[in-house]
């Protein structure tokens, strides 16, 4: 039977176990009982305590009876590595937790021996925390030690504006991270009208992340897993030229690794402007041949003036292009106007197929978004057939493309692949947003040029973001420069300041044509091709004469798909 319990709380066994024989048996000292002398207690077990413990430093302490805890206050900074100890003098088993409050976040007993505990933290927040410096099971007593030591890594590479990383362009770094929250920031050179990849590639690091920023730290751009999660990729077309700043970090701020980062220049900057620039016509009329003369340091036979209704083609020097064999073969232009006579039989059979897309299964076999868009796409309708309802578009792209065959008109670069890309309606009317979406499906889907015979007295945003984004994607954009007669072009023409073509008009003489917007004083890539009653293709499979910038704009376009 059990012995009795008394009401005052104090069992049998209680009795039993405060007797001298037993204490003596497991080593324990009376403590509290009458007729005895208190222990004083050095630290107090609990947030309260007067015990401290600086980085880099220790302290002593007693465990003066059973299961009593000393409590050490120590300050820890986030990302910081700490060996935390307590070492036995006289105590026989140390047991070291620590705690953020009263909260418990790690504990060891013997990571260094039965008189020695090791706790190795890294706090993810700088906060106070506590050392609890204890006993195994709790009874024993005796002297120790507490230290805290930072054994944080040498860090290769600073985060900030300091940094003594650098990545040169077409070149690559290596580094590590550390420590959890490590970040390596490195200086990078870029140049105005480039375009750029930066790689952020996981050697030793499972999930980077890299981010880029300005000159003054600032964030601009953020990518964690472009190309699987152990490569981080950034694509940067450079408005202006200076040092950008690679931001090599890991996912969550959690993980530690090597890693290399790089930078790959995707687009050189163009050369400086020519001398020569007027405020009327810009840098003048374009002229294939003498470009061709320019790029291959042998000047080309000029060949006979077509004449007739094929003096654009004269004006711009194709005949000369096309007798040394260059003709735009495999380049591909997007016409992004009304959309185009997908039958017209001098058309039909320069029009670009997408190679990753399967005609009429309902499928978006390319992943591109857009589903059956086998000859590009409608942005008014949003369907996959681009055809022409004003007439406007067709035009442009028999100057660009049409079949030299001996009927009608023939292409600048008849050679080339025409891509329709619709985003004006029938009565030749649209808006900048869907531009933008036409510009960006045409980048996107691999078009080497892109002619907008169109604009407006002013421009947006995000068509400046979609023409930045086609030029960084390789794309060489042309813009009709606007019939208002202006002293400057209109929008987005004048976005030519940074990047694209701007085209004005002129008639059969090569005297500008009163209608077209002029070059402006602010220099930007303007130059002139014939825009007065030219002769090309019409819908329903018919011809006819359109005069306008939108005219000889495409007429730069069948050139650059030459020079491509």
């Amino acid at each position: 039977m059990a012995s009795p319990i008394h009401r005052e709380g104090r069992s049998a066994f209680a009795d039993a176990l405060s007797s001298p024989g037993l204490r003596a048996l497991a080593g324990l000292q009376p403590y509290g009982l009458p007729g005895l002398r208190l222990l004083a207690d050095d630290y107090a077990a609990s947030t309260l305590t007067a015990g401290r413990v600086s980085v880099g430093g220790s302290s002593t302490g007693s465990l003066e009876v059973v299961r009593d805890h000393d409590w050490f206050a120590v300050d820890l900074q986030a990302g910081r590595t700490y060996a935390l100890r307590q070492t036995g003098i006289t105590l026989g088993d140390p047991l070291l937790r620590l705690r953020l409050g009263t909260t418990v976040v790690a504990s060891n007993d013997d990571a260094e021996g039965s008189r020695n505990s090791l706790i190795t933290y890294t706090p993810t927040q700088t906060r106070r925390f506590f050392l609890d410096a204890g006993a195994y099971a709790d009874l024993l007593t005796g002297t120790y030690s507490v230290s805290v030591t930072d054994i944080t890594p040498n860090d290769d590479f600073a985060a900030g504006t300091a940094t003594a990383g650098v990545v040169p362009i077409n070149g690559a770094s290596s580094g590590v991270l550390e420590r959890r929250g490590d970040h390596d920031w490195f200086a990078v050179t870029v140049q105005a009208g480039a375009a750029y990849n930066f790689r952020l590639t996981g050697v030793g690091l499972t999930d980077p992340v890299l981010r880029l920023r300005d000159a003054t730290g600032l964030q601009i751009a953020l990518n964690d897993d472009a190309e699987g999660t152990r490569h981080s990729l950034i694509s940067y077309a450079a408005t202006s030229s200076g040092v950008l700043y690679l931001d090599a970090g890991g996912y969550g701020e959690s993980l530690t690794g090597s890693y290399s980062v790089s930078a790959t220049e995707t687009l050189a900057a163009a050369p400086p402007p020519p001398s020569g620039y007027s405020s009327i016509d810009g840098y003048g009329a374009v002229d294939v041949a003498r470009a061709l003369d320019l790029l291959t340091g042998q000047p080309l036979v000029r060949q006979p003036a077509l004449g007739g209704v094929f003096w654009g083609l004269d004006r711009v020097g194709a005949p000369t292009a096309w007798a040394a064999g260059i003709t735009g073969a495999g380049v591909t232009v997007a016409v992004v106007d009304t959309g185009v006579d997908l039958s017209h039989p001098d058309l039909a059979g320069t029009l670009w197929t997408n190679p990753g897309e399967l005609a009429g299964n309902g499928i978006d076999d390319d992943l591109n978004g857009f589903i059956d868009d086998i000859r590009g796409w409608d942005f008014v309708q949003n369907d996959n057939t681009p055809t022409d309802g004003h007439g406007h578009g067709t035009h442009v792209a028999g100057t660009i493309a049409a079949e030299n065959n001996g009927v009608g008109q023939t292409g600048v670069a008849y050679g080339a692949r025409i891509m329709p890309v619709r985003v004006l309606d029938s009565t030749g009317s649209g808006s900048f947003t869907a531009i933008a979406e036409g510009i960006r499906y045409a980048a996107r889907n691999g078009a080497d040029v892109i002619n907008l015979s169109l604009g407006g007295s002013s421009g947006t945003a995000d068509l400046l973001a979609a023409i930045r984004e086609a030029t960084a994607l390789g794309a060489v954009v042309v813009m009709a420069a606007g019939n208002s007669g202006a002293a400057s072009p209109g929008h987005p023409a004048a976005y030519a300041v940074e990047t694209g073509l701007a085209v004005g008009a002129v008639d059969a003489s090569g005297a500008l044509a009163s209608f077209s917007n002029r070059a402006g004083a602010t220099k930007l890539d303007y130059i002139t091709a014939p825009g007065v009653n030219v002769f090309s293709t019409t819908r329903g499979g018919t011809y006819g004469t359109m005069s306008g910038t939108s005219m000889a704009s495409p007429h730069v376009a069948g050139v650059v798909a030459l020079l491509k």
